[in-house]
């Protein structure tokens, strides 16, 4: 289904790197206006190929991602005797069904959307209201044409031929498709009852010689939940998730830390107690000659100061560490100030992107520092090969793996 005109939202440069495409949809939502099983648009009857696309796009897990009012689309998803609420991921467009004893899974469609709005108002005196949730319920059903529970047994061709026989009437109104999804309005779909509410029905399975009847209803409720706090609810998905479960996280990460730590303390500390008590113990004639060779910690005091091998890789990997320390210690502090928000979509990404840019100065510093205390005598070259040695090997990861 396609608005009569299709207008792209221009995007920032994280909402293009995210891979962001945003463009208008032909579904109408008014404030305040509840709908009631809605017409959308209808498909001509499936072939074989089309039918192969469908089925591989649902197995494959491709989704619907709706904005209303800046604001991403939270999915329901029936379990059992309630509603459950996932605020990332999108909608999917389709499910895989159970298979029989060496059959093929069926594969049905979501084509009945079913949006569920909250809206607050501020002040009871003033009409203004604002979106503070916007969740979407797909379903899937078997739509025909006409009331009933099995319609007036009419096809698309037939109504794309009385549609077209009435050209004269309707052509400087509308369009074709309009015109068509107003003659199913007025024959109605059997998964809708006369008074517009959706009655449900078979579910629809991908088939070849079917057509798809796409509908949507709209459903307004008020909310308590305020404007400046509806964002709440994606960071800890409706409660779902306790914050108790992040506290257990990070000292379940302290303890293992300080087990290892104080594990390899452990064994360093009796291994340097073992040579201290073997240089310290009075050796007689014959031990001295037998100890002329060093042993245990004093095989390195030679080494400690010695230059590496590769002494500029290991400046190179230091002064991109640095930079990508700066970058992410920069953009937490950001996000928690509020400066890099999700209300502005794309701007984590944006931040991060222009931070890690900047941050280029002290990673040349930082690599050329440590070069030169390893006495390299050539830090452009390091400082050159630290601005393009993570961000090339990551641009021809990306660009092979896309």
């Amino acid at each position: 289904c396609r608005p009569t005109e299709v207008h792209r939202v221009r995007e920032n440069l994280g909402e293009l790197l995210g891979g962001d495409r945003i463009k208008n949809s032909p579904y109408i939502v008014e404030m305040k206006k509840n709908t009631r099983c809605k017409v959308l648009c209808a498909t001509e009857q499936l072939n074989e190929k089309q039918v192969a696309k469908f089925s591989k796009a649902i197995e494959s897990g491709y989704r619907h991602n709706f904005i209303l009012d800046n604001l991403p689309s939270a999915s329901l998803d029936k379990s059992q005797d309630h509603l459950l609420t996932h605020y990332a991921g999108g909608i999917p467009i389709g499910f895989v069904g159970d298979a029989g004893a060496g059959d093929v899974a069926p594969k049905y469609l979501y084509n009945h959307l079913k949006f569920v709005i909250d809206y607050h108002q501020k002040d009871p005196a003033v009409e203004e209201f604002r979106v503070v949730k916007f969740s979407v319920q797909p379903f899937s059903v078997h739509h025909r044409i006409g009331r009933g529970t099995y319609g007036n047994g009419n096809s698309i061709q037939e109504i794309k031929q009385q549609v077209e026989a009435s050209f004269s009437d309707w052509k400087d109104k509308m369009t074709f498709s309009d015109r068509i999804t107003e003659v199913l309005e007025e024959n109605g779909l059997n998964g809708c009852s006369s008074d517009g509410t959706f009655t449900g029905g078979p579910q629809l399975k991908m088939s070849e010689g079917h057509a798809i009847f796409y509908s949507y209803e709209v459903i307004w409720n008020e909310s308590d939940v305020r404007w400046a706090t509806r964002w709440d609810v994606y960071l800890t998905e409706s409660n779902q998730v306790p914050g108790k479960v992040h506290w257990y996280a990070i000292l379940n990460s302290f303890m293992v830390v300080v087990i290892l730590s104080s594990a390899l303390a452990s064994i360093l500390v009796r291994n340097l107690r073992r040579d201290i008590e073997g240089y310290n113990a009075v050796l007689t004639d014959e031990e001295k000659i037998d100890e002329i060779d060093e042993s245990g910690w004093k095989l390195v005091h030679g080494d400690v100061f010695r230059p590496p091998q590769f002494c500029m890789m290991l400046s190179c990997l230091a002064g991109s560490g640095a930079q990508l320390l700066i970058a992410v210690f920069s953009s937490i502090c950001l996000s928690a100030v509020g400066f890099l928000n999700p209300a502005r979509r794309g701007s984590l990404l944006t931040g991060l992107l222009i931070i890690y840019t900047l941050a280029g100065s002290p990673a040349g510093y930082v690599s050329a520092r440590l070069y030169k205390s390893f006495h390299g005598r050539e830090w452009q070259k390091c400082t050159l090969v630290t601005a393009t040695l993570l961000p090339g090997v990551m641009f021809l990861f990306f660009i092979f793996l896309n």
